[in-house]
């Protein structure tokens, strides 16, 4: 197996230097290359200046040198501005300056010499014609010299949105108008007519003889801007859409406004805004919204203010705001009990009329809860009310409220025994009675019974009386009894009906009424009469066994209507029954 080596060095000298030998002989053609297409790149570029130039004053022939060797000079600028070439861009992409001299050699015969320069000082390419060193300035040999360009007085402003016409401009000759077939020779600016919809300067340039003059015209906006929108909203930016009507929060308003032309050309922009309370004393905004905190009912008068200082129309809005709670007010209340009985008939109080009202100093409180009354008829002295009441916000308060009432209906209550058993001794009647009067108060002066004392005749009906300070007049009856051994016994008349009596339609009996009688297992009969519904009985002995109606034989007196054995009804005053 044979050793594979490397190159020697003497081999790698070789070829470094038959490299070398090569790049001496290519890099000077591949230079040469270079600067040839470069020198062919200026070269049309001139030859294409020289062309729009010659293009340019066959159609302008004013501008064509009038005698053999006079010259005239047309800027590439002016040939761009009147549109007969695009801008000149060198290799660096900047644009290259210079003019096209055009020289009358003989009768109708002109000659045309690009002088381009491009880059700072020719850095890029300047070219040598000998008629571009001669001198630096555009007019050699020309008698471009001798003529101005005047221009029509401005002011030059242009109204955004509209078309501008550049002002007329006169030729003047060595100071004098210059005339052409007798007419003064006045020429349009190029461009003679701006549709303006950019809000910057605009330069008019005009052109004779190779004579340049430019105006700069100031485009002006003096369209106010659009009327201002305005959104509200409740609490912030984020709160629902304000409805009319009264907010119980802050409200939050954004202004919008456009700034264009009557044409719709955006004009300067809308500046700022500026508001008022009253539509005469503005602010300024320092931004495009604001809260409104100020309770109450308003108008706000808002306008924009664009750039140039161009006001905008004032508009309005109205926006209701209030944070405050209502108030709850009472009225009717009284600490006078009525209706005093001891007072004339019209002047008594019978009921007392509490009537609640709904204040509020801002938006007013709502019909449906603006008063709320109660009318009081019962006895009571004070009493707790709850009520809500709302204003149109939908602010609200809870009221409570303990009234003064004072309503005293109620007479006295009168308690005691009955029956009052008082055995033999006498008896004054109130003071077995016990009174109370929780509101206006018992009156004793007013308090009695009757009869007063004790008769001691047996068994009587007593009634006592109290009334209150107010008037009220209670009352409480009881039977009173003496206890009174009489000769025989009787039975009250509730005792026995129907049930007791098994009375037929035979029966006969007097005191024209319907009566029976039955009889006890003793031999006792009873006298039932239907039309009163009582028993009277005849015991034919002294005992205590006359049980058939559930009658107790042991009496205190005898009650009205007692049967005596002699068929005579008594009447109570009688000390003794007899049967």
């Amino acid at each position: 197996m044979k050793n594979k080596r490397g190159f020697s060095l003497v081999e790698l000298i070789g070829v470094i230097a038959l490299l070398a030998i090569l790049l001496m002989i290519a890099v000077p053609q591949v230079i040469t290359y270079i600067r040839k297409g470069k020198q062919n790149y200026y070269q049309k570029l001139e030859n294409e200046v020289a062309l729009a130039g010659a293009n340019y004053v066959e159609e302008y022939r004013a501008l064509l040198p009038r005698q053999i060797g006079h010259v005239r000079v047309v800027g590439i600028d002016e040939l761009v501005n009147n549109k007969y070439i695009d801008e000149v861009i060198d290799e660096a992409g900047e644009k290259c300056t210079g003019k096209v001299i055009i020289e009358k050699t003989k009768k109708n015969s002109y000659e045309y010499n690009t002088c381009l320069i491009c880059g700072e000082d020719g850095k890029y390419y300047k070219s040598k014609q000998e008629v571009c060193n001669k001198n630096e300035g555009m007019n050699i040999y020309t008698d471009s010299a001798d003529f101005t360009i005047v221009v029509d007085p401005g002011p030059y402003k242009a109204n955004l949105g509209e078309k501008y016409v550049a002002p007329m401009a006169t030729v003047y000759h060595n100071g004098e108008p210059y005339k052409e077939n007798g007419e003064v020779v006045r020429i349009t600016g190029q461009p003679d007519v701006i549709p303006v919809y950019e809000l910057k300067d605009y330069t008019v340039n005009y052109f004779y003889h190779g004579v340049t003059e430019s105006i700069q015209v100031e485009v002006v906006d003096d369209t106010p801007p659009s009327t201002v929108a305005t959104v509200l909203r409740y609490g912030d930016e984020n709160g629902k859409i304000y409805k009319p009507g009264w907010s119980s929060v802050n409200l939050y308003v954004k202004y919008n406004a456009k700034d264009y032309t009557n044409k719709g050309v955006s004009g300067s922009g809308v500046y700022y805004y500026e508001v008022s309370s009253d539509g005469i004393n503005y602010v300024r905004l320092d931004s495009d919204y604001e809260y409104l905190t100020t309770e109450g009912e308003h108008t706000r008068y808002v306008r924009a203010v664009d750039n140039e200082g161009n006001i905008g129309e004032v508009t309005s809005f109205v926006y209701k705001v209030d944070k405050t709670p209502p108030l709850c007010t009472w009225t009717g209340e009284s600490t006078v009990w009525q209706p005093n009985l001891n007072l004339p008939e019209a002047e008594r109080v019978y009921e007392r009329n509490i009537l609640l009202t709904c204040s509020d100093n801002v938006s007013d409180c709502m019909d449906i809860f603006k008063t709320k009354s109660w009318t009081e008829n019962t006895t009571m002295k004070t009493k707790e009310y709850t009520y809500t009441v709302f204003d149109l916000a939908g602010n609200y308060t809870v009221c409570n409220k303990e009234a003064n009432i004072y309503i005293d209906k109620t007479p006295p209550e009168i308690t005691g025994a009955n029956p009052l058993s008082l055995g033999t001794q006498d008896h004054n009647f109130a003071a077995n009675i016990s009174i109370v009067d929780q509101h206006s108060g018992v009156n004793e002066s007013l308090t009695y019974c009757d009869p007063a004392e004790s008769r001691k005749t047996g068994s009587y009906t007593v009634t006592c009386y109290a009334a209150d300070n107010n008037g009220n007049q209670g009352q409480f009856s009881f039977t009173a009894r003496h206890n009174i051994i009489v000769a025989g016994r009787t039975e009250s008349n509730s005792m026995c009906g129907t049930e007791s009596c098994n009375c037929h339609e035979d029966c006969t009996g007097g005191f024209n009424e319907l009566q029976c009688s039955c009889a006890d297992n003793e031999g006792d009969t009873a006298i039932c009469n239907e039309q009163i519904g009582g028993c009277w009985y005849i015991c034919s002995h002294w005992d205590t066994s006359c049980d058939t109606c559930n009658k107790s034989c042991t009496i205190y007196t005898c009650p009205t209507g007692t049967r005596h054995s002699d068929g005579s009804i008594k009447s109570r005053t009688d000390s003794v029954c007899w049967y």
